[in-house]
């Protein structure tokens, strides 16, 4: 169980996101789908994106059952075209956009190379469609982008996976070219998981680091049951980090 007191769930307190407008992809299954649904307790009108139109339809179903506002749309986050008519969509339903999660991105088995190619296109190219298109509207009001990458791209974890680890390195320092964007009040943020236990905790993580109005650029490493921490990018291969 993640620690209440994690720093970055609970600084800043958390705020109601009333007439705030959400979108999560990956958002059908797991820490999003959690996320979704976290964004929409607080208030936020939740667009949820994936691949697997019917697992999005029933997570934005849940949403609008318990009195929340909910979409679901389907998307292939690799391909630019689908990415550009789902941010249209979002502002056509909503009038607005204020938090994006890029939660996309799968891991497959094996090393034929159409498993490269879907690895990185998905995880990396989907991150930066996503990122690319939603900033052309947050530069309306600002706000904030949540990209989730994994540990594996800050030299830990699975390095038996080399498509993966490179995708979820470039992810992080997509997020860390960002950090100019907070002149424009668009923060840019990297979530780093090693493993994902309790998704509800994952997401309190995930939706307390869209918060953080004194974050721009950084990236969290979140360690299943264990209070996150921020990455110290001066260390080769990633491998310090400071307590927050």
């Amino acid at each position: 169980m993640q620690d209440s007191a994690d720093p970055v769930a609970t600084a800043p307190p958390l705020r109601r996101l009333d007439r705030r407008v959400a979108l999560v992809t990956g958002g059908g299954s797991g820490a999003g789908a959690a996320i979704a649904r976290r964004c929409a307790a607080m208030g936020a009108s939740v667009v949820v994106a994936d691949i697997d139109f019917a697992l999005a339809g029933e997570v934005a179903a849940s949403i609008r059952g318990t009195g929340g506002g909910a979409l679901a749309h389907r998307c292939d986050v690799a391909a630019e075209e689908q990415v550009a008519a789902l941010i249209d969509r979002v502002t056509r339903e909503f009038g607005g956009l204020d938090l994006v999660f890029n939660v996309a991105g799968p891991w497959l088995s094996g090393d034929p190379l159409a498993h490269w190619s879907r690895i990185v296109s998905a995880n990396l190219l989907g991150t930066m469609h996503v990122t690319r298109q939603a900033i052309e509207v947050l530069k309306r009001r600002g706000g904030a982008i949540v990209n989730v990458a994994a540990d594996a791209g800050l030299g830990f974890g699975a390095e038996d996976r080399p498509a993966y680890c490179a995708a979820k390195a470039g992810i992080v320092r997509l997020t860390a070219a960002l950090c100019y964007l907070k002149d424009k009040k668009i923060r840019v943020n990297c979530i780093a998981p090693d493993m994902i236990g309790e998704v509800e905790d994952f997401a309190a993580v995930a939706v307390g680091l869209a918060l953080r109005e004194d974050f721009a650029g950084r990236v969290v490493l979140y360690r299943n049951g264990r209070a996150s921490e921020l990455v110290d990018f001066g260390d080769p291969g990633f491998r310090q980090s400071q307590p927050l």
